[in-house]
């Protein structure tokens, strides 16, 4: 048996057979790496080899099937070092040919939504009618079941026995052992396999809701029918009944936590909506503008400071829910520190849940809080009606210097231009000077000089409007000043322009 050949995947150095390459190579690196290391490089070589070449053989194979460009071995031998835990790269694939159908589907959807809610609607109407008419004594059952059948076809159109001779649900044929129904909120025919009946309790909570009357959700079940009381229904009217009662109860099932957070919420994000409006509001009046009134400023701060109440008020509530939890917390933190610490580690789980309870409550109130000190405090407050016109008058004031002060800028400038025009035109002196460029007729030393082109004579001048007359002086100013790139004074000129332009806009007015 000693010449015997072995056959399988076999240790070089043991001999013992592995079974498959990963726990050959496990064992040899695990039990002989330190014995022969030239052999254990030799064996990895082997491996790798091996496996190139199982590789190639099997791109050989996938090549001609794959459709598109042929995967190499390298490809296959990135996957397989995928596979063991390493790294790999691959080239970026083509994205292909697509389309949305989002538009589509939400056409489709507001139209199933729409018609839905209309169908929902309808059918909670009638039972609101129904429920009428059952409570008045007009459809009572228990003295004329005629009397009531006729109160519920006022109500809606029954279809015609004679037209229907299968269930509209089951399809099955009516017959003496199957009747005929009538769903009294959409008056189809059914079978009584496929109607369902609902309760009185179970409807007068379900309108009661739907209307806002009551701010508790409708049960959810359909608690004891009685076929001789309720009303019977066909399976579509139930289960729309059914879905806005589940609904309803969604609504109204919030925890009162969530619904104290969900309504400081909404009073922050009023307040987020209102607040640029009465800083731009509040700014300009305390600047003495006419833009807005005081009134208006007023009725949005009066919305403003009711929205902060609301949110003090809701993260009050929020944090007295918790109050008697915090105080049984400090009683079992002083019974911690008189009682043993066995008896103190029982307890930790518990306080641990309350400490963490607790602390939400108080971190929505600190939210709250921070919240108010950010907005509330920092609001500015809006001048009486007194101080306002005292506001306004004083900007009426500056803006009057100011145009006096353009008006005397304007007269020193005709007083120069009179002067040039009245000198003699040609002299020796002016004929030998040569003409100064505009780059150099404003230098920072000298100043910005007037510039009036309109002007020929000292007649026009005394005829030129002031006004039209310092408008052209600022222009050439602005000119000046661009030209020798004083930026800053040209946004200073560029004011003041303004303000001329909008003078005279006024006197053409009047």
């Amino acid at each position: 048996m000693e010449d015997s050949v072995k056959e399988g995947l076999i240790c070089p150095i043991c001999h013992e057979d592995q079974r498959n390459v990963v726990n050959l190579q496990r064992h040899y690196e695990e039990a002989h790496s330190s014995e022969d290391k030239a052999g254990f490089q030799a064996l990895k070589g082997f491996f790798g080899k091996a496996k190139r070449r199982l590789l190639a053989i099997g791109d050989e194979k996938i090549a001609p099937t794959s459709g598109g460009s042929p995967r190499s071995s390298q490809a296959l031998a990135d996957g397989a070092a995928a596979g063991a835990g390493v790294d790999v790269h691959f080239e970026p694939q083509e994205f292909g040919f697509s389309r949305s159908y989002l538009r589509q589907f939400k056409k489709i959807r507001e139209d199933h939504v729409k018609r839905t809610v209309i169908e929902t609607n309808t059918k909670i109407i009638r039972l609101e009618k129904m429920l009428k008419g059952i409570r008045s004594g007009e459809a009572d059952t228990k003295s004329d079941s005629k009397k009531r059948k006729v109160f519920e076809q006022s109500i809606v159109q029954w279809a015609a026995d004679n037209s229907v001779n299968t269930c509209l649900f089951c399809e099955r044929n009516f017959g003496m052992l199957r009747r005929k129904h009538h769903c009294r909120l959409c008056g189809k025919v059914i079978c009584n396999s496929c109607s369902e009946f609902i309760s009185l309790s179970f409807a007068a909570s379900l309108a009661e809701t739907a209307k806002g009357a009551s701010g508790k959700a409708p049960v959810g079940e359909n608690v004891d029918p009685n076929p001789d009381t309720d009303i019977r229904t066909c399976l579509a009217c139930f289960g729309l009944l059914l879905r806005r009662s589940s609904q309803l109860h969604d609504k109204y099932s919030k925890s009162p936590l969530v619904q104290l957070y969900d309504r400081m919420m909404l009073a922050m994000q009023e307040v987020h909506n209102l607040e640029p409006r009465y800083l731009a509001m509040a700014e300009s009046l305390i600047a003495g503008e006419q833009t807005h009134s005081l009134s208006m400023a007023q009725d949005l701060k009066h919305r403003l400071i009711k929205q902060f109440e609301l949110i003090d008020q809701a993260s009050k509530r929020i944090l007295a829910m918790v109050q008697p939890a915090i105080q049984q917390q400090e009683q079992k933190q002083q019974q911690k520190a008189q009682k043993g610490k066995a008896k103190a580690e029982a307890n930790d789980q518990v306080s641990n849940v309350s400490e963490r309870h607790i602390k939400l409550h108080m971190q929505i109130r600190a939210f709250a809080g921070g919240f108010l000190q950010d907005h509330m405090v920092t609001m500015p407050s809006l001048p009486d009606p007194q101080k306002l016109k005292m506001l306004q008058a004083e900007r009426a004031r500056r803006a009057e210097e100011k145009a006096q002060r353009d008006r005397e800028v304007a007269q020193r400038a005709m007083e120069q231009r009179r002067l040039e025009l009245e000198r003699p035109t040609s002299t020796p002196s002016s004929a030998a000077v040569s003409p100064v460029p505009p780059e150099e007729a404003a230098a920072p030393s000298v100043g910005w000089q007037p510039k009036v082109t309109a002007l020929v004579n000292a007649a026009d001048i005394d005829q030129q409007d002031p006004l039209l007359l310092q408008r052209d002086v600022l222009r050439g100013y602005i000119e000046q000043a661009r030209k020798a790139k004083k930026f800053d004074e040209v946004q200073a000129l560029e004011s003041s322009l303004k303000d001329i332009e909008a003078e005279i806009a006024r006197s053409k007015k009047l």
